[in-house]
C-alpha cells in the first residue's frame, strides 16, 4: 500500500510540474501574440516532453533501456496523448469566448489527469 501512495505522490508531483511549464508557456506564447487555441497546441507539446520522461523515471521508476519497450512505451503514451490533444484543443476552441484559457486548461489537465493515471500504469509497468 504504501509504494502505490509513493508512486501516486510522485505522479502527482510530476504533473503538478509539467503543469507550471505548460501554463508558463502558455503565459509567454500569449504574450508574443499568439491567440489562446495555438498557445494551448504549442504549449501541449512542451509539456508533453518533460511529461514522458519524468513519468517514466520518477512518477512509475521505469528505468527499462530495452530499445523494443521503450518504444512500446512510447508508442502507447503518444496514443493517449494524442487524445488528449485532440480532446484539449477541441474544449478550448468550443468554451474559449465564455472561460479562461487558463481555468479550461486546467480543467482538462484535472480530467486527463485522472484517466492518465490508470493508463500510465499500464503503459509503464507492462
Amino acid at each position: 500500500m504504501d509504494l502505490k501512495i509513493n508512486r501516486v505522490v510522485r505522479y502527482l508531483l510530476v504533473g503538478g510540474f509539467s503543469y507550471l511549464i505548460e501554463m508558463l508557456s502558455i503565459l509567454l506564447l500569449k504574450s508574443a501574440g499568439l491567440s489562446s487555441v495555438e498557445s494551448v497546441a504549442i504549449s501541449f507539446w512542451i509539456g508533453l516532453v518533460a511529461a514522458f520522461i519524468l513519468q517514466k523515471y520518477i512518477a512509475f521508476q521505469n528505468f527499462d533501456k530495452d530499445i523494443k519497450k521503450i518504444s512500446k512505451q512510447l508508442s502507447l503514451y503518444l496514443l493517449l496523448v494524442l487524445f488528449n490533444y485532440i480532446f484539449s484543443i477541441f474544449v478550448i476552441y468550443l468554451l474559449d469566448k465564455s472561460l479562461s484559457v487558463y481555468l479550461l486548461r486546467t480543467l482538462v489537465i484535472i480530467l486527463c489527469t485522472l484517466w492518465n493515471y490508470f493508463f500510465y500504469k499500464k503503459i509503464f509497468n507492462s
